[in-house]
């Protein structure tokens, strides 16, 4: 893992220590990092647990910190069950 790989991973968990959510543009500004930097560095975030996409309005994607039942895998999906299939 690359120096900058890990302060764009640190940028992101540092912000989020004082925020709720962030965008890419939100960590990028204050840390003055890329944007792409950034978002590359939230999606392996995502990858791994650690964080969870909240919201997306065109190429703007919103995140927050993940909840110890997400980061484990354990959380229960929230996705509407009329529509699974199920009898």
């Amino acid at each position: 893992m690359s120096a900058k790989t890990m302060k764009g991973k640190q940028a992101i968990l540092r912000y989020l220590e004082t925020h709720r959510t962030f965008t890419a543009k939100d960590v990028a500004t204050e840390c003055g990092m890329t944007i792409n930097c950034i978002t590359n560095n939230a999606l392996d975030l995502e990858r791994a647990r650690k964080i969870v996409r909240v919201s997306k309005v065109w190429r703007t994607v919103t995140y927050r910190l993940a909840t110890p039942e997400e980061q484990d895998g354990t959380a229960r999906s929230c996705t509407n069950g009329i529509f699974s299939g199920a009898p």
